[in-house]
Order: C-alpha cells, then sequence, then structure tokens
C-alpha cells in the first residue's frame, strides 16, 4: 500500500474505533421509498471517488511538501547512527539508517543504557555509550562501512567516564575522531571529560550545579580546530554558551577554565513584535568556524512555539540569516555533518534533517522511538 492509503486506513480504523456498540440503535427496515432513478447511481459513485481522490491529492501534496530534495540532500552523509529507546531503565539499540530512505541497514551489537551517540568528520566513525554504574560510562567506537554494514563495537582503552549521562546529546567527537568530550554529572557536580580515543586518556572539568538533577553542562560541541569545545551551562535562572579550550585550560574548575561566549537568551536578537521570547537551546560549530543554533521562540498571540536555525558568527553575534520550521517539526539538539550544510535533530522519537536550509523527514513516525542520531 501507498503512505497515502496507509493514512487513509489509519483516520478510517481511528473514526470507527471511537464507536461504542451500546450507542448502536437497533437496526429497522425504513419505509419503503420510490427507487432512484439509475443514472444517480453513477453520479453518486462519481461524487464519492472524487472525494476520495481529492483527499489523496491534499495529502500527497502534504507528502511532498516535506519530501526530501535530492539537490538539496546532495552531498549529505550515506548513513546515520541512531538510538531507539527502549523504556525507561532498559538499554537501548543502536542502528545504522540510511538517509536516503530512512530505513534502518543496520543493527549494532551491544546495549546502550542512558547512551549517546557522535560521529567524526570521516562521515564512517561513530562513537557510543552505555552506563555502566553510578559515575562510570563507557564509550565505545564502531564504523559503518561502504554498504552500510558495520564493524563490532570497540570499547576506548582505559578507565569508564568518571559521569552518568542522560538521555542522548552527551557526547561529542573531534573533527578528525581522536578525542571525544562527554558531559555529564555525578552528584551534584556537572562534569566535562575529554578522552583521548587511541590512549584513553582523560582530563576532568567540573562545575558545582547545586541540583543533582541539573546537569549544568549540556550538549557539547567541538570546533573545527579539534581543540575546543562549546557547549550550553545551565546556571539558573540564566543560561549561556560557554567555550573552553583543552590544550590550554588546566583541569578543574569548568567555570573558571572557561569562557562565556554569550548569553542564551537572544530575544533582543529577533526583533519581531509577533515573538515574546527566544532561547538557544543548543548550538554546533560549522566548518568555518561559525555557528548554527537552534533557537526557540514564542508567539505573542497564539503561545505556540516555532523552533528554528540561525546562523551567528564565531563571537556568537546574529548574522541575519535564519531558517524557520513547522511547529514541532525540530527539535531541541542538532547535528551537523562536515560539511555544515546537513542537520539533523530529534523531535518526539522523529528525525527531522534540513539540507541547505530545506526543511525535511528522514523518519517522521515515532515508532520507532529514536532519541539520539548523528551523521
Amino acid at each position: 500500500m501507498t503512505e497515502i492509503e496507509n493514512r487513509l486506513r489509519d483516520a478510517y480504523e481511528a473514526a470507527t474505533s471511537t464507536v461504542r456498540p451500546e450507542a448502536l440503535r437497533p437496526l429497522t427496515a425504513p419505509p419503503a421509498r420510490r427507487a432512484k432513478p439509475l443514472w444517480a447511481i453513477p453520479v453518486a459513485v462519481a461524487a464519492a471517488v472524487a472525494l476520495i481522490v481529492a483527499g489523496a491529492v491534499l495529502l500527497g501534496n502534504e507528502e511532498q511538501k516535506y519530501r526530501t530534495d535530492p539537490a538539496a540532500a546532495a552531498g549529505a552523509p550515506a548513513y546515520a547512527v541512531a538510538l531507539v529507546d527502549k523504556g525507561e531503565d532498559i538499554p537501548s539499540r543502536a542502528v545504522v539508517l540510511s538517509t536516503a530512505t530512512g530505513r534502518q541497514v543496520a543493527a549494532i551489537p551491544g546495549a546502550y543504557l542512558f547512551g549517546s551517540v557522535a560521529a567524526a568528520g570521516d562521515r564512517r566513525t561513530f562513537f557510543l555509550t552505555a552506563k555502566e554504574g553510578d559515575c562510570a560510562t563507557r564509550v565505545y567506537r564502531v564504523r559503518v562501512r561502504g554498504d552500510g554494514s558495520v564493524t563490532a563495537p570497540v570499547a576506548l582503552p582505559g578507565a569508564p567516564v568518571p559521569a552518568d549521562g542522560g538521555m542522548g546529546q552527551d557526547l561529542a567527537a573531534s573533527p578528525d575522531g581522536r578525542r571525544v568530550a562527554f558531559g555529564g554529572d555525578c552528584g551534584d557536580l556537572g562534569r566535562l571529560v575529554v578522552v583521548d580515543t587511541e590512549t584513553g586518556q582523560q582530563r576532568v572539568w567540573t562545575s558545582q550545579t547545586g541540583d543533582p538533577a541539573d546537569r549544568g553542562v549540556k550538549q557539547p560541541t567541538w570546533a573545527p580546530d579539534g581543540r575546543t569545545i562549546g557547549f550550553r551551562y545551565h546556571a539558573p535562572p540564566n543560561g549561556e554558551l560557554r567555550l573552553l579550550d583543552t590544550d590550554h585550560a588546566p583541569a578543574g574548575d569548568l567555570l573558571a577554565a572557561s569562557r562565556v561566549l554569550r548569553p542564551q537568551d537572544m530575544t533582543k536578537n529577533l526583533r519581531n513584535g509577533r515573538f515574546e521570547d527566544g532561547q538557544i537551546e543548543s548550538f554546533v560549530f560549522n566548518p568555518d568556524g561559525s555557528l548554527t543554533a537552534v533557537v526557540q521562540r514564542t508567539n505573542h498571540s497564539s503561545g505556540d512555539d516555532q523552533f528554528g536555525l540561525v546562523r551567528l558568527t564565531a563571537a556568537g553575534v546574529p548574522t541575519g540569516r535564519a531558517d524557520w520550521f513547522p511547529s514541532s517539526a525540530l527539535g531541541f539538539y542538532v547535528r551537523v555533518d562536515s560539511s555544515g550544510e546537513h542537520f539533523l535533530s530529534g523531535e518526539g522519537g522523529r528525525i527531522p534533517r534540513v539540507d541547505n536550509g530545506r526543511f525535511s523527514w528522514l523518519h517522521r513516525s515515532s515508532k520507532p522511538y529514536y532519541y539520539d542520531v548523528a551523521w
């Protein structure tokens, strides 16, 4: 069956499922009526067919509107790795997705409790995490071959990362894949840990969050130089974007070692009377050193939220380039490929994508429920 037929079938089943047996009246024979002219039957059938066709055309147009444009998607990575949520406290599974079809092409061995995924710049090397115990997270490396098959995951050498992650977006890989950064927590301390992927050597920076349920370090991202890490730091009531030079900053106090790039709030930068605020939810570095930020803003009149991708300079100043997307399309985080023009996000288990400013869906169903993805 086609996608349109499936959607019409699902709508029919949803409507019929609301009809309760006790609500149905007994069937009684109606009084005899004069038969309709024979010509009325084909007319009625034609009208019904016309309504179905019209609905199918509308659905088809909607599908076409958010379908991946091959021209815009040219140059995107061939594969992405995603984590599937299996339920609370149940280890996730990892899969390889074709970015051309959105379908699973391979399963990655292993279980990934409270895992995250990140990709190196070669588009073939991926890293996955799995919680092993309190304040202990193991990092694995896997490579995706040209046909979508995968090598067996190999744990990075050395001890586990001394921090716990959440549910995705805690891990980032440097462009050359030589280092990974993990943002998590341990007790009431937020932690940023950098691991050498060849030796397992670790460097740890900590921050006092004051609340074990709130990680101070969120969604780390590597700059093109392979030494600077950007991250969002939440210090109630304000949030900020910060940078850490991992080559020169002494390990220890994260806030003392890092510097503020800009506030998370960018309401004044939006300059749009319809929206009452604007907050940067996450950001990534582009290959030229500029930034792309996920911004959430709220409509004054309706109260509805809208998400968009906003370009910033390396100093955190908006450049004026912004792409705003349909409600509930983009999620709170974004992953960029090595070209800087192809983005993946996550929203309600689905995977939206943006190719050269054009929005579409890599996977638009919540089954399976993907909660982290990278390419």
